[in-house]
């Protein structure tokens, strides 16, 4: 049965048939950079996955609409505002154009529960981050190139002022794999074990 569109006049989704996580939302007409293409509604609240979007630091929910056909782009050409809850054109955009956002903008971590995984980027344009792990996984002088949303700004601020306080105290930073090697006591279990916290 053929889907409804849930923003005619404004967008469509054209799916492919090589696999899934391959359909993309399309306009269906022009934008001026700047410009509201849609407002967020009809959200409701859910877990963490593939098809949620981040609106704080810790609540995510389902877009329930052709939206969750965005696909992820390091040359985005839309932003998803989740404090004033509308979609943005960051450039002008025409009839035709596929609409992407930057993924980490909203999302702080990508894969730590097992309903979400890391992945590569279909089409990956020059200098783009090889795998899409979330804001948590890339430097500053990355994110800072994007409209990030409030709860991205913050968590960065606030691992930014960890790291230093760690380089002033002279320890560096241990990677997940190192964490989940050291004794029971000082793994993360969440982390380390996802879906069974009491593993050893």
């Amino acid at each position: 049965m053929p889907r409804t569109p849930s923003h005619p006049g404004l967008l469509r989704v054209v799916s492919s048939e090589t696999g899934n996580f391959t359909s993309k939302a399309v306009s269906t007409r022009a934008f001026a950079q700047g410009g509201t293409i849609t407002r967020l509604e009809g959200l409701t609240p859910g877990p963490k996955r593939y098809s949620t979007v981040q609106i704080s630091r810790h609540e995510h929910v389902e877009l329930n609409s052709d939206l969750l056909y965005l696909n992820h782009s390091c040359v985005p050409n839309v932003s998803v505002d989740v404090e004033k809850m509308l979609v943005v054109a960051l450039k002008d955009i025409i009839e035709g154009d596929e609409l992407t956002f930057f993924y980490p903008a909203t999302e702080w971590e990508i894969g730590i529960t097992i309903n979400v995984k890391p992945f590569v980027p279909l089409y990956r344009q020059p200098d783009c981050i090889k795998n899409v792990k979330g804001a948590s996984a890339l430097p500053s002088s990355v994110l800072m190139k994007y409209p990030l949303s409030k709860h991205i700004r913050e968590l960065l601020e606030e691992r930014d002022r960890l790291e230093r306080d760690r380089l002033e105290r002279g320890m560096r930073r241990f990677s997940l794999e190192e964490l989940c090697l050291a004794p029971r006591l000082l793994r993360d279990p969440v982390r380390c074990y996802p879906g069974n916290e009491n593993s050893s």
